[in-house]
């Protein structure tokens, strides 16, 4: 649920946007009794996301122009910079046989899935 969460900004981003309701019979006690309907109640303690998006793993389709990308968090679509994903042969430019190339601009992000557990983002290229 936490990164279906992430995806609902301003939701729980700072403790000033973080409010709890808990429904009637959401718990209930060792002689099985169910909870009252609580009222409305802030945050009493919030620690902020500072968790950076890690790139996991991409998949690249040659025959449909598709470049996914899998992001162990949801990230911001828009805020994809095409221009800064290089593709290369070698795991390493230096490596003297290396060949690499890095999308333009013309790249663009066309899809995103954020709601899953890792974040997809759908780069055509």
């Amino acid at each position: 649920d936490l990164n279906a969460i992430k995806t609902l900004a301003p939701l729980l981003q700072n403790a000033s946007l973080s409010f709890l309701e808990l429904s009637a019979g959401a718990v209930r006690d060792m002689v099985d009794l169910g909870n009252s309907p609580s009222s409305i109640l802030p945050v009493t303690t919030h620690t902020a996301d500072l968790s950076t998006p890690t790139l996991l793993a991409f998949s690249l389709d040659m025959d449909a122009d598709w470049l996914e990308l899998n992001f162990s968090e949801p990230v911001v679509p828009s805020t994809v910079a095409v221009d800064l994903i290089t593709l290369q042969s070698q795991l390493s430019q230096l490596s003297p046989a290396s060949q690499h190339f890095t999308l333009t601009q013309t790249s663009r992000v066309a899809n995103a899935d954020l709601a899953t557990e890792t974040a997809t983002i759908y780069v055509n290229i």
